[in-house]
C-alpha cells in the first residue's frame, strides 16, 4: 500500500480472532477496530449484508481508504463476488 501511495485510515475487522490477526499482519498504521457488522453468525446475520454495504458505501477520509478483513459467506451477491 504504502510503495503505492495508499494511505490507509482506518482498519475494521471481524471480532474473531483469526480476522484480527489477518489485519494486524498487514502492519497497517491505523489502530484495528473491531465491528460487529463483520462478524461471521453471532448478531443478526439477515441484517450483516446491509450493514457491511453501508460501511462499504462510507466515505473515507480525504486522501485515504478504509480497510476491512470479514469473512465469505455472505448472502450478498456484490460481497460474495469479492470473497
Amino acid at each position: 500500500f504504502t510503495s503505492n501511495g495508499v494511505t490507509v485510515g482506518r482498519i475494521l475487522t471481524s471480532e474473531y480472532c483469526r480476522c484480527f490477526q489477518t489485519a494486524q499482519q498487514f502492519m497497517f498504521p491505523p489502530t484495528l477496530e473491531y465491528n460487529q457488522d463483520l462478524t461471521y453468525w453471532v448478531y443478526e446475520e439477515s441484517l450483516r449484508c446491509p450493514k457491511t454495504m453501508a460501511l462499504l458505501n462510507q466515505t473515507p477520509a480525504q486522501g485515504t481508504v478504509t480497510g476491512m478483513v470479514s469473512h465469505a459467506g455472505f448472502f450478498c451477491p456484490t460481497l460474495d463476488s469479492l470473497a
